[in-house]
């Protein structure tokens, strides 16, 4: 069975999506769960996962979250998944009109549309903070951001997105990093907050949060702990 959850209220399309893992472990005695993000995707892992056949004979449950973030996640979803021997829960935010129809024709669609506006702006105020490393400011926007409702997942997205802008301006000209789709805006600000990195810290800043990211899925970390771990050492 494929069910897709397409989202404009994040919030409430994570909720629906942990309660279908949660079922499936009640209903199949704990099968195995594999997720998939657009932090370092591959596709030929997720290929692998999609067919693998569980040695107990139960499903596995494979979840795809984002994916069409990355540019290898549009050639990814087809009716190949029809033939999957297991589970397979798929979340993204704006399919395009060709990758919707896959989707009506492989799957069970749930949509979630925003009820009121939500303000992301706080949360990017982690961001900022972490860029200028602002231990305390960090610190106190991630409590914020936890006390509001905010998932580890949303904000550890932000703080990605943060620490890959300095990256991506450290390492590039101002051109290039507009072509790499910084805008010229925040170009200007975070170069100067890069300079307060030295050498291959940011490299290394972005493989521990990637780390985090599969280690925390793996059940092998709480989320919330990870993040503030990190936070406290910006």
């Amino acid at each position: 069975m494929i069910e897709i959850f397409i989202v404009e209220d994040t919030q409430s399309a994570r909720k629906a999506l942990r309660k279908a893992v949660e079922a499936d472990g009640k209903t199949a005695g704990m099968p195995s769960t594999q997720r998939f993000s657009d932090i370092g995707f591959d596709p030929l892992i997720a290929n692998e996962a999609i067919f693998a056949q569980n040695l107990f004979g139960q499903q596995n449950t494979i979840i795809f979250d984002g994916i069409l973030d990355v540019k290898e996640g549009e050639d990814f979803y087809s009716e190949k998944f029809r033939q999957s021997p297991n589970r397979i829960l798929i979340r993204e935010t704006a399919p395009n009109k060709d990758i919707l129809q896959i989707f009506k024709q492989i799957g069970e669609i749930h949509e979630f549309p925003l009820v009121k506006k939500v303000k992301h702006e706080t949360n990017f105020a982690i961001a900022d903070a972490v860029a200028n490393r602002d231990k305390k400011t960090a610190w106190v926007e991630l409590v914020r951001a936890t006390a509001r409702g905010s998932v580890p997942e949303e904000i550890h997205g932000t703080i990605f997105w943060a620490t890959k802008l300095l990256y991506l301006c450290a390492n590039n000209e101002k051109e290039e990093a507009i072509k790499a789709g910084v805008s010229a805006y925040n170009y200007q600000r975070y170069l100067n907050y890069s300079k307060k990195f030295l050498g291959t810290e940011l490299e290394e800043k972005l493989r521990e949060l990637k780390d985090m990211y599969h280690k925390a899925h793996r059940g092998e970390g709480d989320f919330d702990a990870l993040l503030e771990q990190y936070v406290l050492k910006v």
